[in-house]
């Protein structure tokens, strides 16, 4: 999966098989979080994450979030 970008020590990456519902994870301290692009929410945790680490992740994403749909239209040429 190619990484959009790392922030605070997460690293976005965009899902190169483009399944449905149009989503990214993101990986750091020890774990895992899928979001979903638009609208943007939280589809999953894996590993160990605390809700402060959820919600800096959210956070990023959604001050990101138009460069996230950019990265997912060049990917697979949709948004949701």
């Amino acid at each position: 999966m190619p990484a959009i970008f790392i922030e605070a020590g997460y690293r976005f990456m965009i899902c190169v098989h483009g399944r449905a519902p149009a989503h990214l994870h993101v990986l750091g301290h020890g774990g895992a979080v899928d979001v979903l692009i638009g609208p943007l929410a939280l589809r999953a945790v894996r590993g160990p994450r605390g809700n402060a680490q959820v919600r800096k992740v959210m956070q990023i994403a959604a001050g990101r979030q138009a460069a996230l749909r950019q990265a997912r239209r060049e990917h697979h040429g949709q948004t949701d």
